[in-house]
């Protein structure tokens, strides 16, 4: 396994920085910024090689960003995703780790792929 690359995450620990995305936002994004403040990160993709799922990967990715968050300053107050609609493996992952399904996007992906948007509120960051 040494060199091997068992996983990636692409993430934006403070998602409203550049403002150039705002005119992209769907109205359920909109609604988590104002909710948490503009203090939201975002997993834009990750992935584990098919071979290394379901040993740990994925939530020590995940946790890697839950802690780079809260050391953020300001800190994220939450963290989203979006969920392909027909993901459900993925889904009961992020549930599993927290996560929990605020929104559904018509068409997000394109026309007939659907997302859900899935939400991970930090709960030290509400407490500061």
């Amino acid at each position: 396994m040494d060199g091997d690359l068992l996983g990636f995450m692409i993430a934006l620990p403070n998602y409203t920085e550049d403002e150039s995305r705002v005119p992209l936002y769907s109205e359920p994004e909109k609604a988590l910024i104002k909710r948490f403040n503009s203090r939201i990160a975002y997993i834009s993709t990750i992935a584990v090689h098919p071979s290394s799922m379901r040993k740990g990967f994925g939530t020590i990715l995940i946790n890697s960003l839950i802690d780079a968050c809260l050391n953020w300053n300001p800190k994220a107050e939450a963290i989203f995703l979006h969920v392909k609609s027909d993901n459900t493996q993925a889904m009961k992952f992020y549930e599993k780790i927290g996560f929990v399904q605020d929104s559904f996007i018509k068409d997000y992906y394109n026309e007939d792929s659907h997302a859900y948007l899935y939400v991970l509120v930090l709960v030290s960051a509400r407490q500061s």
